[in-house]
């Protein structure tokens, strides 16, 4: 047995599947309308199959394109699996129009087991 397999055999049980999409925006004003469009109830919606979400505004250096990571936090891959059987394809469909709504937005999206840890310091 490798040493992932027997950190995964040992650690799993602490492990959530954490599953992200990345949007890179073209401007300001979609930022801002993508923003809206996630507060007012896509990440909630997620959140019905998912532990648990944070959406993250990557810096700008003023140079690149506006960014927004959002992570969802599932109790495990099977349930992440229930929702991309159920939730999934409308959540998506909402986020093709509003993309063609906006010009465009590149989605990337990314997903595997992860291990949160905090700080024993006071």
């Amino acid at each position: 047995m490798s040493t992932y397999s027997q950190f995964l055999a040992t650690h799993q049980t602490q492990a959530q599947w954490r599953y992200q999409v990345k949007a890179t925006l073209k401007n300001q004003k979609a930022l801002d309308r993508y923003l809206a469009w996630l507060f007012d109830g896509h990440v909630q919606a997620v959140c019905h199959w998912a532990q648990s979400a944070e959406v993250v505004m990557l810096e700008n250096d003023g140079n690149s394109l506006p960014q927004v990571l959002s992570v969802y936090w599932f109790k495990s891959k099977a349930e992440f699996e229930q929702y991309e059987k159920e939730g999934a394809p409308k959540l998506r469909e909402e986020g093709i129009a509003l993309a063609q709504e906006l010009g465009g937005i590149e989605f990337s999206r990314s997903l595997g087991w992860a291990w949160s840890f905090t700080s024993d310091a006071q």
